[in-house]
């Protein structure tokens, strides 16, 4: 084995040419990313027909309530590449009646929705439909 030093202008001629060829791989696996992501956007079979609600506890919410509190529709099919977990979940969260929610998507269509819903201790009569938690929540 040699001894070999290598200049700094082939050193830098090395890292340059190493940047270009990272750039280059990182921004074609974007391109593809996204051309994948829009072909799987626009395919009718991820469409989302349904949805799933499994309780923690006993008590259940109609499938019918999930889909309105997440604006799912029927007649406008969003695509379950292009729902977004993150927002579902705060949207439910929003709603004071759950306690704990998890929301996934499952193909080729469904959205799974697990939750646990806040157990009332008490409720205020001078309001309708209002109750308290332990953790001193108010929802209905």
């Amino acid at each position: 084995m040699k001894n070999e030093k290598i200049t700094a202008g082939k050193a830098s001629l090395y890292v340059v040419c190493s940047l270009f060829v990272v750039t280059f791989l990182f921004f074609s696996a974007k391109f593809v990313y996204a051309t994948l992501h829009q072909k799987w956007v626009a395919d009718e079979r991820y469409k989302i027909v349904g949805c799933i609600g499994r309780s923690l506890t006993q008590e259940e919410v109609a499938p019918i309530y999930l889909e309105e509190l997440l604006g799912l529709s029927s007649d406008e099919p969003q695509s379950l590449y292009a729902f977004d977990v993150k927002a579902a979940k705060k949207k439910l969260l929003q709603c004071k009646t759950f306690k704990r929610v998890k929301v996934h998507r499952l193909k080729p269509g469904i959205v799974v929705v697990d939750y646990e819903l806040r157990r009332p201790v008490a409720e205020i009569l001078d309001y309708e439909n209002m109750a308290i938690d332990k953790r001193h929540t108010l929802f209905f």
